[in-house]
C-alpha cells in the first residue's frame, strides 16, 4: 500500500484596528492606572524584579479603540514573510505594515509581562477609571507594542530571508557571514543588516585582511549541541563544513526557535459531510511568517525575484525559467521601443 498523503490547511484569523495606529509617547503602568514613574521604592523592589524592567517606546497604539476591528486572512498572501523582510527598516514602513495587516503580535495573549501603556494621545469622557489622583479613561490601558520589538523581529526574518537567498545563489559573500572557532568548536553567524551589507567592499574584504568593515555585527553562536544532545559531526573542522550547509544549519534552528516561540497550533474542524483534515493555526502574523518561511526551508513554497522590479514571486504554476513579471517584462518593451523611436527622431533632425 502507498503511503497517504496527509491534507492541511494552513489558517489565520487576524484582525486589526479600522481605525488605525500610530506610533505614540506613552507612560508605562499597572493594571490600575498607576504609572511606574509613581511606585514607592517596596513596589519597585517586589514587583519590578517580577516584571522586569518597563518597556521605552515609542509604542504602537490604535488610534480609536473603540473603533470596529476589521477581519483579514492575511495567509492569503504566501509571500508575507518575504515582503515583511524586504520593507525599509524605518518606523513609516513598520506603520505602513500596520495599517495593512495589524499587528505582528496579539499583545493582550501573547505579552507575557504585566505592564500596561497610556497613550497620551487619546481622551474620552464619562469612561474613567482613577490614575495617580486625576481621572483617565480605563479604554487607554493597553499592553505595549514598543517599537523595539518590531526592530527586533523584522531584523531576525530580514537576515534569515538574505541570507536564504545568498544561499540560493551560491553567492561567494556568504562566506562573510560564517566564522569558525575550531578550538571551540563553534560556529558564528554575523548577523548585518541588509542595507549595511550592500555597502561592504567585499572584494577587498577578500584580499586584505586588514580591512574590516564598520557596519554594527551581531554574532549569532552556534555550538555542536542542540536541547543537551551532542552532534560532534556537525563541527569537525570549518573546512568539512562548509559555509553553505552551515548556513542552513543555522537557518534551520533558528526556524525551529522562532515557531517555538510563536508556535503554530493543530485543530481537526468538525465539518459535517466533508473528510477528516488538520487545520494549521499560527498564533499570530508572526509565526505565520515564520511557519511560511519554514514551507521556503521544506521546499514547499519556491519563490524567485522578478529581475526588473526585485519583488517576490511564489513559482507554483510558473516554468523554471520564469524570470520576470509579465507587466514588469511589458513594460520593458515598451520603454525600449520609446527610447528606440526617440534616438531615431533625434538623428533626423
Amino acid at each position: 500500500m502507498g503511503a497517504s498523503v496527509q491534507k492541511y490547511e494552513l489558517s489565520l484569523k487576524w484582525s486589526k484596528s479600522s481605525a488605525g495606529y500610530v506610533w505614540g509617547d506613552c507612560e508605562p503602568c499597572d493594571v490600575w492606572g498607576r504609572a511606574f514613574k509613581d511606585w514607592d521604592e517596596k513596589e519597585r523592589k517586589n514587583f519590578g524584579e517580577l516584571l522586569g524592567l518597563p518597556p521605552s517606546g515609542p509604542f504602537l497604539v490604535e488610534l480609536d479603540p473603540r473603533s470596529p476591528r476589521t477581519h483579514l486572512e492575511p495567509l492569503e498572501n504566501s509571500l508575507l514573510f518575504a515582503e515583511f523582510a524586504d520593507i525599509p527598516t524605518s518606523q513609516d514602513s513598520f506603520l505602513i505594515w500596520a495599517n495593512k495587516y495589524g499587528r505582528l503580535i496579539d499583545v493582550d495573549t501573547d505579552i507575557e509581562n504585566h505592564y500596561f501603556i497610556f497613550p497620551e494621545h487619546i481622551d474620552f469622557s464619562g469612561e474613567t477609571v482613577w490614575r495617580s489622583g486625576g481621572k483617565a479613561t480605563g479604554l487607554n490601558l493597553i499592553k505595549p507594542d514598543p517599537l523595539g520589538s518590531w526592530l527586533e523581529e523584522h531584523n531576525a526574518l530580514s537576515f534569515a530571508v538574505m541570507l536564504w537567498e545568498l544561499l540560493q545563489n551560491n553567492d561567494p559573500r556568504l562566506n562573510a557571514l560564517i566564522e569558525w572557532s575550531h578550538g571551540s568548536r563553534q560556529m558564528r553567524v554575523n548577523k548585518i543588516k541588509k542595507t549595511e551589507f550592500e555597502r561592504i567592499d567585499f572584494d577587498r574584504f577578500m584580499a586584505d585582511e586588514s580591512y574590516k568593515w564598520s557596519c554594527p555585527v551581531v554574532q549569532d553562536v552556534i555550538t555542536n549541541t542542540q536541547d543537551g544532545v551532542n552532534l560532534p559531526w556537525l563541527f569537525k573542522m570549518g573546512k568539512t563544513l562548509d559555509a553553505h550547509k552551515a548556513s542552513l544549519i543555522y537557518l534551520q534552528r533558528l526556524t525551529t526557535r522562532k515557531l517555538a516561540e510563536y508556535p503554530v497550533n493543530v485543530s481537526f474542524p468538525d465539518e459535517v459531510g466533508k473528510k477528516p483534515h488538520n487545520v494549521l493555526q499560527p498564533s499570530n502574523l508572526l509565526s505565520a511568517m515564520w511557519y511560511q518561511f519554514y514551507l521556503v526551508l521544506a521546499g514547499e513554497i519556491r519563490l524567485r525575484r522578478c529581475a526588473i522590479c526585485g519583488k517576490w514571486e511564489n513559482m507554483e504554476g510558473h516554468r523554471s525559467t520564469w524570470s520576470k513579471h509579465a507587466n514588469c517584462a511589458n513594460y520593458g518593451r515598451v520603454k525600449r521601443a520609446r527610447e528606440k523611436k526617440r534616438c531615431k527622431t533625434a538623428s533626423e533632425i
